[in-house]
């Protein structure tokens, strides 16, 4: 897709099921994706996120199954629900510094996803987070993370080592 670099937003389902799109380069100029903007999106295998993105909408790329990697930008302060449910190629996901809030499922049913870096600026792990993604093996979280919402890592299958911080008040209901 050739965007105009004077775009600053993109609609709510402005490219949804739009699935012969391969290569995404989204402009500098844009700060806001709607709900839904990219989803279904399955042949998308290169996506590159704006520097000044301030949050990522709720199912924005979900289902966008064959993107192997993605780099949030640092700008991003929240990941809104389902942002990136189902993306089942991606692979490694290191979630920036100024993100302060995941919400529900933004990442659930990731099902290759082999790491995920968490930052301190998270205290928070949603209800089905990360639920789904049964190819992760290892997690370390921050010693802020203060609680886990319901299944946030439910069917994790491969979950080989898991690293609790010592902090932690509260797991949700079938947290793992």
């Amino acid at each position: 897709v050739g965007f105009p670099t004077t775009l600053t937003s993109i609609g709510n389902e402005a490219f949804r099921y739009c699935s012969s799109l391969k290569d995404l380069q989204i402009p500098s100029g844009v700060r806001h994706l709607g709900e839904f903007s990219f989803q279904g999106c399955s042949k998308v295998t290169n996506l590159s996120l704006p520097a000044g993105l301030e949050s990522i909408n709720r199912y924005a790329f979900a289902g966008c199954s064959e993107l192997p990697e993605l780099t949030i930008p640092a700008s991003v302060s929240s990941i809104k629900d389902h942002a990136f449910s189902a993306c089942s190629s991606l692979l490694n996901l290191t979630i920036p510094e100024g993100v302060t809030s995941i919400e529900d499922g933004a990442f659930s049913t990731c099902t290759g996803l082999l790491g995920v870096s968490i930052p301190s600026s998270i205290s928070h792990i949603p209800t089905d987070a990360f639920s789904g993604c049964s190819s992760l093996d290892n997690l370390t979280f921050p010693s802020s993370v203060a609680s886990m919402g319901n299944f946030a890592f439910k069917d994790c299958t491969g979950m080989i080592n898991l690293n609790l911080p010592e902090g932690i008040t509260d797991l949700g209901y079938g947290a793992f």
